[in-house]
């Protein structure tokens, strides 16, 4: 089976939104999270603690969208991944426009429309 273009570009796409999630954004949302004194401590440490679930999650993504790019995944599991992105995007979206945020302050839904594109393409041109 040929390697589905759109999938890789995706797992490439996934894998570089994660090493940005996890290095800028240990820098810029986790130090200043764990050094905040006004929050209880097991609430600053659930948001920890997500922020770490977020991260594990958006590896495994990569791995789903490499074994779809080479046709080992099937396309109920590719499906739910490409649903789980746009579900992501449209929260984001949400978020933002309902707390007036600008778009450089909360710019992931477009990262996470880019990637339910891709991915949706992908399974139109045969998962």
């Amino acid at each position: 089976m040929p390697l589905n273009p759109w999938f890789a570009a995706n797992a490439a796409v996934i894998l570089l939104c994660a090493f940005v999630h996890l290095l800028l954004g240990g820098r810029g949302m986790v130090r200043p999270l764990l050094r905040d004194t006004e929050l209880r401590p097991v609430v600053r440490d659930i948001h920890y603690c997500c922020w770490h679930l977020i991260t594990i999650l958006m590896f495994g993504m990569v791995i789903v969208f490499a074994l779809a790019a080479l046709g080992r995944a099937s396309a109920d599991l590719t499906l739910a991944a490409v649903l789980v992105f746009a579900a992501y995007g449209l929260w984001t979206l949400g978020l933002m426009l309902h707390r007036k945020y600008r778009i450089r302050e909360m710019p992931q839904w477009i990262l996470f429309g880019l990637i339910a594109a891709l991915g949706a393409v992908g399974l139109s041109d045969g998962a």
